[in-house]
C-alpha cells in the first residue's frame, strides 16, 4: 500500500479546496501571482453570466482533481465594488467530521467575487 503521507483519501481538507476556488479565479480573470490585475478588468454585467459559469466550471474541474470521495455544491456571487455592505453567511447541517464548507472572497479592482464549496462525502 502507498504511503500518502497519513492524509486519508476521504478526508476533507479546506487548504485544498480553497487552493482549487483561487487556481479557478486567477484561469478565469488570467491573473498572474504576484501581480497586480490589469487596470482594465474592471466589473461589466455584461460579462458576469460568463464569468460565473467559468469560475464555477474551473472551480469544480480543480475539485474534481483532488479525486476526492465527496460531492461538491459551488456557488459564486460577483458583485460591483461601489462601497455598499455586503454580507454573506453560510450555514449546513452535516456530519463535522466527514464533510465540510470552504468559502473564499477576492477582490479584484471593483469587482467583489465569493465562491462557496459545500463538500458532503459519498
Amino acid at each position: 500500500m502507498a504511503d500518502d503521507g497519513g492524509a486519508d483519501k476521504g478526508e476533507y481538507i479546506g487548504e485544498e479546496v480553497a487552493k482549487a476556488i483561487d487556481d479557478g479565479i486567477n484561469a478565469v480573470f488570467q491573473l498572474k501571482e504576484g501581480e497586480n490585475p490589469p487596470a482594465a478588468l474592471i466589473y461589466s454585467k455584461e460579462k458576469v453570466i460568463s464569468w460565473s459559469n467559468q469560475l464555477l466550471d474551473y472551480t469544480n474541474r480543480n475539485l474534481s482533481k483532488l479525486d476526492k470521495p465527496f460531492k461538491y455544491c459551488v456557488s459564486c456571487i460577483i458583485q460591483q465594488n461601489n462601497d455598499s455592505k455586503f454580507t454573506v453567511a453560510l450555514g449546513a447541517s452535516f456530519d463535522t467530521n466527514t464533510d465540510g464548507i470552504c468559502s473564499a472572497q477576492r477582490e479584484i479592482n471593483d469587482i467583489v467575487i465569493i465562491i462557496s464549496v459545500f463538500a458532503m462525502l459519498i
